[in-house]
């Protein structure tokens, strides 16, 4: 069954996957729940009788931890270990690219430092703490104190890296 990706069905759902199923396709993203007739299509003229949108969750590791300005405090300042915070937005596709690297980064440094995650539009308070200006942003922080700021993408091993010298 293959399946494709695609960026937006007229502006409605901004990611999601079409799953071709024999003579029907089916369609998850993030907002989804409606059915799509088969002009309203991705690809206009390949469709078949209908297309469903169903939900896509996007998930994150477990240990990464949802930054607020109730909890910063606690889990950033007060940490014990080496912190790097994501400032990033929903609608930014390079947010969205690093996602699944900060996930594979959790997952290989254990305990040894921690991920965190700020939605800048959510969190608006921290965002301007960091004098946050673009997204993706990554802070880098050991002790409480802001030890480097990166922004755009970084790759796993320069994450790793840079959290393993602080």
């Amino acid at each position: 069954m293959p399946i494709f990706w695609y960026s937006n069905i007229g502006g409605e759902i901004p990611f999601y996957t079409l799953l071709q199923t024999g003579n029907s396709r089916l369609l998850g993203g993030l907002y989804g729940g409606s059915l799509y007739p088969r002009d309203n299509c991705a690809r206009p003229g390949s469709c078949s009788e209908t297309v469903i949108i169903l939900p896509i969750f996007l998930m994150a590791h477990e240990s990464i931890v949802n930054l607020t300005s109730d909890n910063y405090t606690s889990e950033a300042e007060g940490a014990s270990v080496p912190v790097v915070i994501d400032f990033w937005s929903e609608h930014c596709g390079p947010c969205k690219m690093l996602a699944p690297v900060l996930d594979e980064v959790a997952a290989e440094i254990g305990d040894t430092a921690k991920v965190a995650k700020v939605d800048v539009m959510a969190e608006r308070e921290l965002a301007m703490k960091f004098a946050i200006r673009a997204v993706p942003t990554l802070v880098f922080m050991k002790d409480g104190d802001v030890k480097e700021t990166k922004t755009g993408i970084m790759m796993r091993d320069a994450i790793i890296e840079k959290l393993n010298s602080l």
